[in-house]
C-alpha cells in the first residue's frame, strides 16, 4: 500500500512537472509572437506621391563640401535647393535640401555625357506642410544624366525618409525620386513610395 502512494506520487510529480515545462514552452512562444504581433500593428504604411519644382536658393553653389575647392576639376560643390509643391498626406509643401554635387569628365576633360555627367551624395533635407509639420529626407547617393532631349538632365534614383516632426514623428520609408533639369530652368520633380508611420501618430489627408 505505501508503495503504491509513493508511485503515485512520483507519477503526480513527474506530470506536474512536464505541463509547467509544456505550459512555460508555450507561454514564451506566445509572448515572442504576440510581440510581433504587436510591433507589426504600431505601424502603418501609407502611399506617399509629391510633385513639385526646385531651384538653386541664394548660396548654392558657394561653397565645397567640408574643405576648399582645389584648382582641379575634381571637387565637391554644396548645392542648395528650395521649392515648393503638393503631396498626398502633406497638402501644400516646402522642400528645403542640401547635398553634394561632383561634376563627372570624361578621358578628354569634357562632361561624360554617357555614364554620368554629375553625381550626388549625402543629400539632406525636409518637406514642410502647412501646418509645419516635416518630413526629413536623406538622399545618399544620385546620378545626374543627360535626356535624349538636348539641354535636359534628369536623375531617378532611390531616396529614404527619416523621421519627421508632429504627424510624421518616427516616420520611415524609401522611395523613387524622379526629376528633370532643363537647362537654365528650375528642377521639375515626381517622388513616389511608401511611408511607414506609428500607429498613433495620424498624417494629415
Amino acid at each position: 500500500m505505501i508503495m503504491k502512494k509513493i508511485k503515485l506520487i512520483l507519477f503526480m510529480m513527474i506530470v506536474s512537472f512536464l505541463f509547467t515545462t509544456c505550459r512555460n514552452s508555450i507561454g514564451d512562444l506566445g509572448g515572442i509572437n504576440e510581440a510581433a504581433l504587436k510591433s507589426a500593428s504600431d505601424e502603418r504604411m501609407i502611399p506617399f506621391r509629391a510633385v513639385f519644382q526646385s531651384h538653386g536658393a541664394d548660396d548654392a553653389f558657394t561653397s565645397s563640401c567640408g574643405e576648399e575647392i582645389p584648382t582641379s576639376s575634381n571637387f565637391w560643390l554644396l548645392d542648395h535647393q528650395v521649392g515648393e509643391g503638393n503631396a498626398l498626406h502633406m497638402g501644400n509643401i516646402y522642400f528645403n535640401m542640401t547635398f553634394c554635387f561632383h561634376f563627372v569628365f570624361d578621358e578628354s576633360g569634357g562632361f561624360d555625357f554617357e555614364n554620368g555627367f554629375g553625381e550626388v551624395k549625402d543629400g539632406d533635407g525636409y518637406f514642410e506642410a502647412a501646418n509645419g509639420d516635416r518630413l526629413f529626407i536623406t538622399a545618399p547617393i544620385a546620378r545626374v544624366l543627360q535626356s535624349e532631349i538636348p539641354g535636359i538632365a534628369y536623375f531617378d534614383d532611390t531616396f529614404y525618409f527619416n523621421g519627421g516632426t508632429g504627424n510624421f514623428e518616427g516616420a520611415h520609408g524609401e522611395f523613387n525620386a524622379y526629376g528633370t533639369l532643363p537647362q537654365g530652368g528650375p528642377t521639375d520633380h515626381i517622388w513616389e513610395g511608401t511611408l511607414y508611420l506609428p500607429k498613433a501618430v495620424k498624417a494629415n489627408k
